[in-house]
């Protein structure tokens, strides 16, 4: 597959990919070295500011557990909420979630008759 493409699309695909994984890095990775790089230029190597690293780490720590958590509910969530598509001869009328006795319906044309 390599060789069917020619260097100009590798070279924008390459250059895609390390702009997304850029801003992918950015809330994890380069905004806690900065603020912790920081920290040690204002006050050096002196307890204060190692005792403010750690602080920087474990808040650092529950935004990454809240994530976590957030994203394991939202999944939890999504299991348990069948979604039923309504077709009648080939024609989509929108679908259906049921949800505790209640029902939500998507956006959809009303059934010609």
């Amino acid at each position: 597959m390599l060789r069917s493409l020619k260097i100009k699309e590798i070279a924008i695909m390459l250059k895609n990919i390390i702009v997304y994984t850029i801003k992918a890095s950015l809330l994890p990775i380069i905004i806690p070295s900065l603020a912790i790089s920081l920290l040690f230029l204002v006050f050096g190597v002196r307890s204060e500011s190692i005792l403010g690293v750690v602080a920087i780490l474990q808040l650092y720590i529950i935004v990454l557990q809240t994530d976590i958590s957030l994203r394991q509910h939202l999944v939890l969530e999504l299991q348990h909420q069948p979604l039923f598509e309504i077709r009648n001869l080939g024609m989509h009328y929108g679908r259906k979630s049921f949800v505790s006795g209640a029902s939500r319906c998507a956006d959809a044309p009303a059934p010609k008759t």
